[in-house]
């Protein structure tokens, strides 16, 4: 191993550049959904479909650093929605025999059929834990998940006017099932569909803060706060994005992005060419505790007016 590269452990030191031992790759598989999310990343991927060509090429380059460094990959398994992809029993088939993945986060935005419980079958062990779609949620999701004995993650987007929906039927399936998690995703800027300004609550801390309060008051310990931004400014805790260090995001058109919500970015690297070590070196600094939108090295790879919060003429 180069000396240079550390894995990550328990040191959050942002000046040495380290990789997460379990790396998480998120295979975009295609933005076909039957929903329309006004805030979703992949809309301009309706009609694209990741290919399992595309996705095996990516793990024959991934594969080497899982021999040779002990490196395990966890896939989020995600879409739009992943059953609208033509072929994602086989791609499916695939990650639950590739042996350097070893956990599947699978993500579903459709109502229950019986792909849901044959997705399961499939990947089987390798299930961390399965995220549905609030919208579209059902009791029926929730017990079938509960006889694998996994967890179920249901999100609530942290974006103006979305916030309130389904809080009440989210706290009930809390109240009722044991195994059910709420998470909070904070919605960025994005260029692909970039709303308003005032749309977007991480522009005001006060009101973020007053919308997680009363999400936490409601579901207490259930409540998930993944958002590097939130932990920061709401928990007054050091934690770091995890770009490129810990995970890394394909396109359904085989490119690869520091981050879904930011895909129109060239980094260079698609699935055929992707080496993990160059991919960390080459970005290394964009390791920080704030998010990428709010990332200060974000120039030093890309225009300045690529950042998304350029969209309402401010500079960094």
């Amino acid at each position: 191993m180069d000396p240079k590269i550390e894995f990550y452990k328990d040191d959050a030191d942002p000046r040495s550049i380290w990789i997460n031992k379990e790396y998480l790759v998120q295979l975009n598989l295609t933005g076909d959904c039957p929903l329309n999310c006004e805030f979703c990343y992949m809309d301009p991927y309706k009609k694209r479909f990741l290919s399992l060509t595309n996705i095996k090429n990516l793990f024959n380059n991934l594969r080497k650093y899982s021999k040779k460094k002990g490196i395990e990959y966890r896939v989020n398994l995600t879409g739009g929605d992943i059953f609208n992809h033509p072929k994602w029993r086989e791609i499916a088939i695939f990650i639950s025999q590739e042996k350097s993945i070893t956990a599947v986060d699978p993500l579903i935005n459709k109502f229950w059929t019986q792909d849901h419980l044959d997705l399961l079958k499939i990947l089987g062990d390798k299930i961390n834990f399965v995220q549905f779609n609030s919208d579209v949620v059902t009791e029926k999701d929730i017990e079938e998940v509960k006889k694998i004995g996994k967890k179920v993650v249901l999100k609530i987007a942290l974006y103006e006017g979305n916030t309130k929906r389904n809080v009440e039927k989210l706290k009930c399936l809390a109240d009722k099932f044991e195994n059910v998690i709420i998470s909070i995703d904070l919605i960025i800027p994005q260029k692909n569909c970039p709303g308003k300004k005032e749309d977007y609550l991480l522009f005001y801390p006060e009101k973020l803060k007053l919308e997680i309060d009363k999400l936490k008051s409601i579901f207490g310990k259930r409540l998930w706060l993944l958002s590097t931004t939130i932990k920061r400014n709401y928990l007054n805790e050091l934690y770091y994005c995890p770009v490129p260090f810990g995970g890394v995001y394909i396109m359904p058109d085989g490119k690869v992005v520091p981050c879904s919500r930011y895909s129109h970015l060239d980094t260079g690297f698609n699935t055929k060419n992707f080496d993990l070590i160059a991919y960390v070196k080459k970005y290394n600094k964009l390791c920080s505790n704030f998010c990428l939108f709010e990332n200060k090295f974000f120039n030093n790879f890309w225009k300045d007016e690529e950042n998304p919060l350029n969209l309402f003429g401010e500079k960094r």
